[in-house]
């Protein structure tokens, strides 16, 4: 699960580092919903240029939050991903569980660790294929 995090967190600072900078905002034109960049005032350029096509509240929020949550994310997988590889064997030897039992995929939906842990191997799948 590691390399395949890292490989996601070096993916996701490269995407941050040639994307737009945010923090991104929905905003209201009064037919629909946009995203705006950020603007010497506030309020910025529509996000897409050329027709201005509208989206959905939630899209529009749903995008602008997804954009300006992205330098946050990233130092969080980071520190979730050094608490499992550093602490998993202490957490599991706790809970009286081995590698080997976790092979053998025995339940511990209620381990914090574990829950982590699977939430931070889902991960790449909902990425694009280069960042897999």
């Amino acid at each position: 699960m590691t390399d395949e995090l890292d490989k996601v967190i070096e993916y996701l600072k490269e995407l941050d580092g040639r994307a737009t900078p945010g923090p991104f905002h929905a905003h209201d034109r009064g037919v629909g919903w946009e995203v705006h960049r950020p603007g010497p005032s506030g309020c910025g350029d529509v996000l897409w240029d050329g027709f201005r096509e509208t989206v959905s509240q939630a899209d529009a929020e749903a995008l602008s939050t997804a954009r300006s949550l992205l330098p946050v994310i990233i130092p969080l997988l980071e520190a979730a991903r050094r608490m499992v590889t550093e602490h998993e064997d202490i957490i599991m030897e706790a809970a009286g569980v081995t590698r080997e039992v976790v092979a053998n995929e025995v339940d511990l939906e209620g381990s914090s660790m574990f829950s982590l842990r699977s939430a931070l191997a889902a991960i790449p799948a909902v990425l694009p294929e280069e960042a897999r």
